[in-house]
């Protein structure tokens, strides 16, 4: 990772992308260039136009689901970590969520810790892959 990481945030509220972005930068001391997107179609195509290191996406997007837009990103050619940010803990979402390729998960109302553990765990996987 030459250079500093590069962050997509995609959620259709401002106000939470204003706080995420706000977050990343804090805790990795703004060390991080962020991008952000309102749904998961504009996340989709940013991620065909633009690498980046870590995504991190709402689950309940207009357009296009986080859950959907997870799957076709994490189908191209070298894809994020993709982490999803969800108020959704059931079961069925946090398996539907992993068989779709999502790395981690995000609970919401987030925080800080869990914010600082997101990018701790992608930052750990990231040193653990090959190359």
């Amino acid at each position: 990772m030459a250079g500093k990481m590069k962050v997509l945030i995609a959620d259709d509220a401002r106000s939470m992308r204003e706080v995420l972005r706000a977050m990343v930068r804090d805790v990795t001391r703004d060390q991080v260039e962020v991008s952000e997107v309102e749904d998961g179609a504009e996340a989709v195509a940013r991620c065909r136009r633009f690498n980046h290191d870590l995504v991190f996406l709402d689950h309940n997007m207009p357009r296009m689901k986080g859950i959907d837009a997870a799957r076709e990103i994490r189908a191209m050619a070298d894809p994020p970590y993709v982490v999803m940010v969800t108020a959704e803990h059931d079961r069925a979402h946090v398996t539907a969520a992993l068989q779709a390729g999502v790395n981690d998960f995000l609970a919401k109302p987030i925080s800080q810790d869990g914010v600082e553990r997101a990018l701790r765990r992608y930052l750990d996987a990231y040193r653990a892959s090959p190359g």
